[in-house]
């Protein structure tokens, strides 16, 4: 019999299924260091024959550093087929770095004069689990300023978590004293000297009650070479009871030496104020006055130059217009009084020069020495340098805007609305024309000068030497409460180009063109004087409009310009809270202009809260009517407290409660002798003011009392004036 045998092979050609590969895993860093253990489950997969191994390129629960990481299986089967998936294993830090020994906030206070200090304090450790780079903006050892310092320790790590250290130190000055720097004056060839001058370096001490303007109890009204002037709000006392407040605040009733000194109290004396004691009496000898202080009399300011004879009457009041006037020792005023904070003391090395204020050409050394009463000393100096026939360095006049700043510098064509400068701003890259002569630079206060009496000094270098001290180089020194307008006349000496312009605000006294000033702010300007005859035509024009609206305190002022060849009868300013219907606000009569553009404002002091508009209408004298263009001005002023104006007033008042709005308030009004002539209650709206109706009212201070539940009476003194 034939036979054959076959041979059968079956053979797995098939790979393995994976259904469901190992999910991306996202894990964060362990304590440990920067990595982190991964574990995780195995695939899903099937095969045909048996059950398939699975191989890692890394196995579960290794160890992965920070970011990610790609992992691949392999699952197989026994005829080694094959099939793979991919899976991310991401180590994330979330976690920033951790300061320790974090420095807390300190002082370092400076003795005699000094202006920076060293840098000294344990620095702070950072730590974290990754990499990380460590930086500050200051270190130990690094020089500090005089003021708040804040020192910043910032850490950051790989991933870019970040964290800070933060401390402060305050650098504080017991007394400080601002020299200017060097002043190099220019003369021109066959002069042998110059006349110069500075701002006296005001001094700043951290002794005792002259570490703050700020007094409980009194109004602080300015500062005079060391010396601070405060009035007293507690009420009316008698002389002997006035000294002795006066002594235990710290100071003493206001000993007057000079007639600037007087000046500066009278034009700082409230409003709302007759008369106030100062520290003058003869109670000793009849007519031989004394200052309470132990100061030698020699200065007097009797009306008609009388001097009082009345053994009744022996003790002195100053009064608002500031005269003096004697009074009983039981009569009741409030008081002035006055807090010496440093003395002044200045040397050259030249005496003859330094007294008359003229330099002759070389260097002559001034220097300055500030005493406090707590015994600290504090020097400085400078050279006062006078070059023949060069151009020089102009100085820097700088001054300190918490007591104000220049807000608005404005002419035809040009406004430059700066705000608060810091006491200084440089303005000199933009030029503006001003015809010559005229009276059309507006300048305007701002911040606290708003209401207060300024005085206000303009210099331009017309020789353009770079210096302020030529002949008629100061254009124009003016003084007053609120905006001024800078009148000038240099056709004569009329500058060839532009040239450098100065404009220096200051409280209190006159500002110099170089060197620090006490309150107040400076700014430069670069201006071209143009011939007046052809920069103005002469032909009657009512194109200018309205220049500019402003809130400006409590009150809306407004400035146009009107051509002094125009036959007008009177401007009516007219305002509006909708835009349509207008009511007069005020009239302002022309002023001759000598054909040439004349400046004109108008204070509205009793704006509506929100949104105001308002117009000029032009009235002819041919009874022909022009209307102006609209401005805009939004009056909502931030009425943190109580705010009463206008103050003086005259039929009306206006009382901002805005802190009550939504409560009912009650209001009394008394005159000078007390007797009550308003009291009522009044429900506060939102946003919506009081108005005072003052018809009836005589001419006089009254007090305004406020009651609001139990919350505290707030008081408010106004003045009614004359009609």
């Amino acid at each position: 019999a034939n036979s054959c045998q076959q041979s059968i092979t079956v053979v797995d050609n098939l790979a393995p299924v994976i259904s469901a590969c190992v999910p991306d895993l996202t894990v964060e860093v362990q304590s440990t260091g920067c990595q982190a253990v991964v574990a995780w489950s195995a695939v899903l997969a099937s095969d045909n024959c048996g059950v398939p191994t699975q191989v890692f390129s890394i196995s579960p629960g290794s160890v992965f550093d920070l970011g990610t990481t790609a992992v691949t299986v392999l699952v197989s089967d026994a005829s080694l087929n094959a099939s793979t998936c991919t899976f991310q294993v991401t180590v994330t830090d979330t976690q920033a770095p951790v300061w320790s020994n974090c420095p807390s906030n300190s002082s370092i206070t400076l003795l005699d004069c000094g202006d920076v200090a060293v840098g000294d304090w344990v620095p702070p450790t950072a730590s974290d689990i990754c990499q990380f780079s460590a930086s500050s903006n200051f270190v130990p050892g690094d020089i500090l300023p005089v003021g708040l310092n804040t020192i910043v320790y910032t850490a950051t790590d790989q991933s870019g978590n970040s964290s800070n250290c933060v401390f402060e130190v305050n650098v504080a000055a017991l007394l400080a004293l601002d020299c200017p720097s060097d002043i190099v004056v220019n003369v021109e060839p066959g002069q042998s000297s110059s006349q110069v001058s500075w701002n006296a370096p005001p001094g700043a001490t951290n002794c005792t009650v002259c570490a703050s303007t700020s007094i409980p109890g009194f109004e602080f009204l300015g500062e005079k070479t060391g010396h601070r002037y405060y009035v007293y709000l507690g009420g009316q006392v008698a002389w002997q009871e006035a000294a002795a407040l006066a002594s235990q605040s710290g100071g003493y009733l206001a000993a007057i030496s000079d007639a600037a000194e007087n000046e500066l109290l009278r034009k700082e004396f409230p409003a709302f104020l007759q008369s106030a004691w100062i520290g003058l009496s003869d109670e000793a000898v009849e007519a031989q006055f004394a200052w309470s202080n132990g100061e030698t009399a020699g200065f007097f300011n009797w009306p008609n130059g009388i001097v009082p004879l009345n053994d009744q009457l022996d003790f002195v009041a100053l009064r608002n217009d500031g005269t003096w006037v004697d009074a009983a020792a039981t009569d009741l005023h409030t008081f002035l009084m006055e807090v010496p904070c440093y003395a002044l003391d200045v040397q050259s090395n030249n005496p003859a020069a330094f007294d008359n204020m003229v330099f002759p050409i070389g260097s002559t050394t001034v220097s300055y020495e500030v005493t406090d009463n707590c015994g600290n000393i504090c020097n400085c100096s400078f050279q006062v340098q006078v070059v023949e026939n060069q151009q020089v360095a102009t100085c820097a006049s700088v001054g300190d805007s918490n007591f104000g700043w220049i807000e608005n510098v404005e002419t035809e064509g040009f406004s430059n609305s700066s705000g608060d400068d810091g006491g200084r701003g440089n303005y000199t890259n933009s030029v503006f024309q001003l015809p010559d002569p005229g009276c059309v630079l507006r300048l305007t206060p701002g911040g606290p000068a708003v209401d207060k009496y300024l005085y206000w000094r303009v210099w331009a270098d017309l020789n353009m030497d770079g210096d302020f001290f030529d002949a008629n180089e100061v254009l124009s020194s003016m003084e007053g409460i609120g905006v001024q307008e800078f009148c000038y006349d240099v056709l004569n000496n009329l500058p060839t180009g532009p040239v450098g312009l100065r404009i220096a605000m200051s409280r209190w006294d006159y500002a110099e063109a170089c060197g620090s000033f006490l309150a107040g702010e400076a700014e430069d300007y670069t201006v071209d004087f143009v011939d007046s005859s052809l920069y103005h035509a002469g032909q009657c024009d009512w194109s200018f409009g309205i220049l500019g609206g402003n809130v400006a305190g409590l009150a809306v002022k407004l400035n146009w310009l009107g051509d002094g060849n125009c036959d007008v009868q009177k401007f009516q300013v007219e305002r509006s809270s909708d835009g349509l219907d207008y009511e007069l606000a005020g009239e302002v009569l022309p002023r001759p202009g000598n054909q040439l553009p004349v400046l004109y404002e108008f204070e509205d002091k009793t704006p509506n809260y929100g949104t105001n508009f308002y117009r000029i209408r032009v009235v002819f004298n041919d009874s022909t009517e022009v209307v102006s263009n609209l401005v805009e001005a939004d009056f909502n002023a931030d009425l943190g407290e109580v705010f009463l104006y206008p103050n003086p007033a005259t039929t009306e008042a206006i009382l901002h409660v805005m802190p009550y709005s939504g409560k009912s308030v009650r209001i009394f009004i008394a005159n000078a002798s007390g007797q009550m002539v308003l009291d009522k209650f009044i429900e506060v709206l939102e946003n919506e003011p009081i108005k005072l109706d003052l018809n009836g009212y005589a001419t006089g201070v009254y007090t305004l009392y406020l009651k609001a539940d139990l919350e505290r009476e707030l008081v408010r003194r106004f003045v009614v004036s004359t009609r």
